[in-house]
């Protein structure tokens, strides 16, 4: 199963080949393991995730990642999302506080703006340390002005979490309720470290931090460090050592197989970390998806990117997930909703809005495999069933259409048409629902 690309490699322009390389073959020899467990693939029809997510989907369920370079305003209100996660949108504390006590609220109050006036709320993530405040400004990192150093003192870190704490209450509003304790600190494959310090040390962090975000209001809520897949034994041990008692949401990343969207990746990713959650007394706190995407190079067609964004979507629901936050919105590596260089929307984006449209008010019912590569997504709205139909990597079929399921074919321009006579649908392209309801 492939791993968590760092988010520098996505958000900025780095020489990334030795790096991508390493995780690839990390990637080879666990699909491998995954296999060897798993034996022969699914028959058609065989529910691959099932969780059957209890409730129907709000608005509450959509998150998004904006890098602040080019063409970020747009997605405010292009794209319907309740949360925005500010990793790799050059927010953080590098650039709030570059010099000690040198204050830069810019950027923030930008985002803050924007989100407000669409009705969104910031998701802060709390990660890297500025250069100045580093207690090694020398360690590995993915970005060249600052470091995944603890900071030397403290106090630095208190200061700053205190500023922006409580602009947050007298200046926004409080459009910041969710603080995320760091990005991906058990992540330091190819030295492109998020974080160098010890769990210690960012437990000791994350109690103070969570002290003084819940003194400027108790309504804040606290999450977890966000891991990655190969992360749980770094989170077993935050957790035990005390970070249990001050997480109110459990944080996970997840990107699909380099290849394909492996259902079977997601569903060995995510047990362990139920799990572990059980393990702690966390089973009824929620989980986010703090970090999720496909990846564009291996998903490298138009059809096969529209394709994935339909497990994309749907799988962390399955699995109990909150909320689901997609990376990004323009980013040239993953998910890539709006491209920088033409100035436009993509296939992702087209398909995302389909699917927004679709999933949102449906519950999730199963994400089963159907026949020659196929897979769909069932839901249930108003009483009534229908599929979401994807093939893997993209490609033509026609796909045989159980008359059950309904006559209507529902396209992702918005657009309806009947279901041939035959009961042959053309799956070429973008997912299509099938299924007898309103949207």
């Amino acid at each position: 199963m492939p791993l968590a690309l760092p988010c520098c490699a996505r958000g900025l322009n780095l020489n990334t080949m030795n790096f991508m390389d390493s995780r690839i073959l990390t990637c080879l020899l666990f699909v491998c393991v995954l296999l060897c467990a798993a034996g022969s693939e699914a028959r058609a029809g065989e529910t691959l995730l099932d969780g059957a997510a209890a409730t129907p989907i709000t608005e509450d369920y959509f998150c998004m990642h904006v890098h602040s370079k080019t063409g970020y305003e747009a997605a405010f209100s292009a794209a319907p999302f309740r949360y925005l996660r500010t990793w790799d949108s050059s927010i953080g504390w590098p650039l709030i506080e570059p010099e000690n006590d040198v204050w830069d609220w810019e950027l923030l109050d930008r985002y803050v703006e924007l989100a407000r006036a669409n009705g969104e709320q910031i998701v802060l993530t709390l990660g890297m340390t500025p250069l100045w405040a580093a207690k090694d400004p020398d360690a590995p990192s993915p970005y060249g002005t600052c470091s995944g150093s603890p900071p030397r003192e403290l106090a630095d870190w208190e200061d700053f979490i205190r500023h922006v704490a409580e602009r947050n209450e007298a200046v926004y509003g409080g459009a910041i309720r969710h603080w995320e304790i760091w990005n991906e600190p058990d992540n330091f494959v190819g030295g492109y470290e998020f974080y160098s310090g010890t769990v210690p040390e960012l437990l000791d962090m994350a109690r103070s931090a969570h002290r003084i975000i819940k003194q400027a209001n108790p309504d804040n809520r606290i999450l977890s460090p966000g891991i990655t897949q190969v992360g749980m034994e770094w989170l077993d041990e935050y957790l035990s050592g005390g970070g249990a008692a001050i997480t109110d949401i459990v944080a996970f990343h997840f990107y699909w197989d380099w290849f394909t969207p492996a259902l079977r990746d997601y569903k060995n990713a995510i047990l362990p970390l139920h799990e572990l959650m059980k393990k702690h007394g966390l089973q009824n706190k929620p989980l986010w998806i703090t970090e999720t995407g496909i990846g564009l190079k291996y998903n490298g067609s138009d059809a096969a990117r529209a394709m994935a964004m339909v497990p994309l979507l749907a799988a962390p629901r399955l699995y109990g997930a909150a909320v689901s936050c997609n990376y990004a919105w323009n980013n040239s590596l993953f998910t890539g909703m709006f491209d920088v260089k033409e100035q436009k929307t993509t296939i992702t984006y087209d398909t995302y809005m389909a699917l927004h449209r679709w999933l949102l008010g449906s519950r999730i019912i199963a994400l089963r495999q159907g026949p020659r590569n196929t897979g769909y997504v069932e839901i249930e709205r108003n009483g009534r069933t229908a599929r979401i139909l994807f093939r893997v990597g993209g490609g033509a079929i026609r796909y045989p259409a159980d008359p059950a399921w309904g006559d209507t074919a529902h396209h992702i321009d918005g657009t309806q048409s009947p279901v041939p006579a035959d009961r042959k649908i053309e799956l070429n392209g973008a997912p299509l629902l099938i299924g007898d309801v309103d949207f």
